[in-house]
């Protein structure tokens, strides 16, 4: 190691020095090692960078997004974001698709791909040959030693690779795939800044400390920082409805940085409690709460508690929220709890600081939120999250939606204007792109920068709840930043957002967020799935026989897909997603869903009637390219013809009539047969079944 600031940082981060003061800045080569402690480094990331850099972002978003002024599907709000370059080689004989050209001296932090596809090559220093040159797929899943998970790897199907790759003068990365969907987020420095090049050999030379970095990403709620020197804030509280209690630290003691906070509700309805306990800090004589977000938003839980265990914030197994972002202050830090329920609530916290020395590079931590409720999706807009003048760095947010339909509400990309730019530097390809995962996954995730905490469904119905988190992909601004998302949903309705935005700044940064009003701090309320009149519900039978194959009860097709199996084949994926759409069309808006069997496989189900005699019996379910023919048969008698349920689109069914039989009064069976001579990507979905008596 060259320098100090990086041994140092090497010290507190991994080996956890003992005490904060002690840190010094200075300036230092960039290089792979550097950017490798970088990325679990708290402390340089609460820090102006020095050396200074942009980040800049390229991706395969909809080159027809040209002009704001033109809100429209074919321009601003262009949805093809997929296989779009800056242009098209040929390179020794072979066809290369150019995602990324850019000057250096920089950095490549950060490549995201939903699909993967082909071979990945990175040019630097203007070489004619890569440097790498790999299976995308195989680096961005984890399954290249050399990128171990989670460095690199696959969280809802988006796939991530996060280890740096500095360059000092030129980098250039292709696809030998056409189809492809990407981000690569580059780090941009000034000229004079000293940059070492990347190469494979570095990687081999520095197995420990890549080792040591996966190991802390793997487990990200453990505290770093173990300052023998410290002070330590803890109580627990019981608060009246409209009440509030307030304390501080100790003033007599200067230059302080609060290293945790932890915050458990221990009694109280804890959605309600934790959207409706207001949570504000103020440090040193600021006019303004740095701090002001309901409790569980800052928290990056919303609504409710949902376990996670990101690098900066999470929740613990028994309920223990935590906060890992550095904040620093000159003197004093206040921090007021505000009940805003109708209810009690009881809480204890416990906040660990420790001495610090406030510098030039020293900036206060921000987090603010802000909410939107009955929301219009049409016409399509770009949904201001954060706008702020001054100097700073945005290092993540948390996004949580209530929608009330099961179709996609994610498909709208962000746009963040630095500095004043005119068109945004950082424009994606979706919102669960930002996110890190991919095709609006309907499963929870988590992992040390991104995570899905909640998502309720039947497909992407209820409350979800996002959050991204940057430390080497942070975006820092001299004057000014505009962070937009797109509000691009695939249906006609209204929804409710809430935010929470984490940054470092001056104090003097002048943002746009608002006081938050009382009647803010509550969960939307959404509608409850129909239930069919007489339908006797496939999700509840109970399987009495299955000779293959996989049984979901879950509330989404997609649900019933293991995620390395929607990796491992996409065309499963999209059927089964149009299908968890239609799940308001259904009962109840579940369904029983049958994966993954053979031909002449057979699925046995039982179902209860409350009269016996003869009945017709109705089939609801889906049908589409992948559904395939099955025969029928009720308590052993077979349907008059087999079940068709191939289409050329995903659609339900309506009710199918299987013909007339005797129904017993108590337990009955259903036996599905598959006539299907196709092994792989056939489904059968009961929705429910109906009998009706014949006279």
């Amino acid at each position: 190691m060259k320098v100090i600031l990086t041994i140092l940082t090497v010290c507190l981060l991994l080996f956890a020095c003992s005490d904060l003061s002690n840190l010094k800045e200075q300036n230092q080569t960039v290089s792979f090692v550097s950017l490798l402690n970088e990325m679990t480094d708290f402390y340089e990331l609460m820090l102006t960078p020095e050396p200074n850099y942009k980040c800049v972002q390229f991706s395969s978003y909809d080159r027809r997004s040209t002009n704001p002024n033109i809100k429209s599907e074919s321009n601003w709000f262009a949805n093809s974001d997929i296989g779009n370059f800056i242009r098209v080689e040929t390179n020794n004989g072979r066809i290369e698709y150019v995602m990324a050209d850019v000057d250096g001296p920089g950095a490549v932090v950060r490549i995201w791909s939903a699909n993967s596809p082909g071979t990945i090559r990175i040019y630097l220093d203007n070489s004619p040959e890569p440097e790498i040159e790999i299976s995308m797929k195989k680096w961005l899943s984890g399954e290249d030693k050399r990128f171990p998970p989670p460095i690199a790897g696959a969280r809802g199907i988006g796939k991530n690779s996060y280890i740096p790759i500095p360059f000092a003068k030129h980098c250039k990365i292709t696809s030998s795939a056409r189809m492809v969907y990407y981000h690569v987020n580059c780090r941009v420095y000034k000229e004079s800044v000293n940059v070492e090049t990347f190469s494979l050999k570095q990687l081999e030379e520095n197995s420990r400390l890549i080792k040591k970095a996966a190991e802390i990403l793997k487990n990200p709620e453990k505290l770093l920082l173990n300052p023998k020197d410290h002070n330590t804030l803890s109580a627990t509280n019981i608060l009246q409805p409209g009440s509030s209690f307030s304390f501080s630290s100790d003033s007599s003691k200067n230059n302080e940085v609060i290293y945790n906070f932890e915050c458990k509700i221990l009694k109280g309805d804890l959605e309600n409690s934790l959207r409706g306990c207001l949570l504000e800090v103020t440090f040193d004589n600021m006019k303004e709460p740095a701090i002001i977000s309901p409790l569980g938003d800052f928290f990056a839980t919303a609504p409710g508690l949902n376990k996670f265990k990101s690098l900066p914030l999470g929740v613990l197994d028994d309920g223990t929220m935590y906060c890992h972002f550095l904040m620093p202050f000159k003197k004093k830090c206040s921090f007021k709890f505000t009940n805003t329920t109708s209810n009690k609530i009881s809480l204890t916290y416990n906040i660990l600081l420790a001495p610090y020395n406030w510098t030039e590079r020293s900036q206060y931590f921000f987090a603010k939120w802000r909410a939107w409720f009955d929301f219009p999706t049409r016409p399509q807009v770009d949904l201001n999250l954060f706008s702020c003048k001054g100097k700073g760095k945005y290092i993540g947010n948390m996004f949580q939606i209530s929608n009330p339909v099961p179709n996609w509400w994610g498909e709208g990309d962000e746009k963040v204007y630095i500095d004043g730019e005119k068109f945004p530097s950082i424009f994606g390809t979706g919102t669960e792109d930002y996110y890190g995962y991919a095709y609006c996954w309907c499963e929870p995730f988590s992992h040390a920068y991104h995570n899905q905490v909640r998502v309720d469904g039947p497909a992407n119905f209820g409350h979800s709840c996002v959050s991204r988190f940057h430390f080497l992909d942070a975006f820092t601004f001299d004057k000014s930043i505009k962070f937009d998302f797109e509000l691009w949903h695939h249906a006609d309705t209204k929804v409710s957002i809430a935010s929470t935005i984490y940054w470092y700044g001056d104090k003097n940064c002048k943002d746009n967020f608002s006081d938050i009003k009382k009647e803010q701090l509550i969960i939307s309320k959404l509608p409850k799935m129909k239930k069919i009149p007489g339908a006797i519900e496939g999700e509840k039978m109970k399987v009495i026989k299955m000779s293959s194959g996989k049984i979901s009860t879950s509330l989404t097709g997609s649900n019933s897909i293991d995620e390395q199996r929607a990796q491992n084949d996409g065309s499963i994926l999209y059927p089964c997603l149009m299908a968890g759409w239609q799940c308001t069309s259904r009962s109840e808006g579940h369904a029983l869903w049958w994966i993954d069997f053979n031909k002449g496989d057979e699925l046995v189900l039982q179902f209860s009637s409350d009269q016996s005699g003869t009945n017709e019996v109705l089939y609801s379910g889906t049908q589409g390219r992948i559904f395939g023919d099955f025969d029928i048969y009720i308590n052993g008698e077979p349907a008059e013809k087999p079940l068709n349920l191939f289409a050329k689109k995903v659609l339900p069914v309506g009710e199918k009539n299987l013909g007339k039989f005797l129904i017993k009064k108590g337990k009955n069976e259903i036996k599905i047969v598959s006539k299907e001579k196709k092994k792989k990507n056939i489904l059968f979905v009961l929705d429910y079944i109906k009998l009706q008596k014949v006279n």
